[in-house]
């Protein structure tokens, strides 16, 4: 168990490196995606501080928690963008193309989550915590209640990236088709 362990993490490396180094061979294409991917972010800070600079905010909810909340909702959002994308596993099952990745001496979901990961949602990820660090350090959070936290997003992370798995299996089977459940989740999302 700890080698399979050990042996899929080294190759979780491997090709998350190979995938980042494919990524930068456009630096300006990076770029635009990059900012694509932050707009989110900076949209969020944005309407945060307009509301509460234009009215008195909404009631039970000081300006840092709603920031707080939003870049919370960024990160999650991104990181189901990096590590699940419906309309490609659909895409690839139809193709044929998943029959080949699912020969790889690798875990199977390890291989599927790093090959059809959409790394330009990096940046997403990285302004949600930098927006995530900024509300907490000025609500005085906790390193404990930090902890626990951090563990349930994990976690929370986890079951949204496996349930999106589970849509695009049953897109599969019900539609032969991602768009559906790709929009659905980028709804839920």
């Amino acid at each position: 168990m700890p080698n399979s362990i050990l042996h899929n993490l080294k190759a979780w490396s491997r090709i998350e490196s190979t995938g980042w180094k494919s990524l930068f061979t456009y630096r300006f294409q990076i770029a635009l995606w990059g900012l694509a991917s932050l707009f989110s972010t900076i949209t969020g800070f944005i309407i945060v501080t307009v509301v509460y600079h234009v009215s008195s905010g909404l009631p039970g909810w000081s300006y840092f928690q709603l920031l707080a909340l939003t870049s919370l909702a960024n990160i999650a959002g991104g990181m189901l963008s990096y590590y699940a994308q419906i309309y490609s596993i659909v895409k690839k099952m139809r193709t044929g193309e998943i029959d080949a990745l699912l020969t790889k001496p690798v875990n199977p979901v390890v291989y599927i989550i790093t090959n059809m990961a959409t790394r330009s949602a990096a940046a997403t990820i990285i302004g949600g915590l930098v927006m995530l660090a900024y509300s907490l350090y000025n609500l005085k959070i906790g390193p404990l209640l930090l902890a626990y936290s951090a563990v349930a997003i994990a976690l929370g992370m986890v079951v949204a990236v496996l349930f999106a798995f589970a849509t695009a299996m049953l897109m599969y089977i019900l539609f032969k088709n991602g768009r559906f459940g790709y929009w659905l989740l980028t709804s839920l999302q």
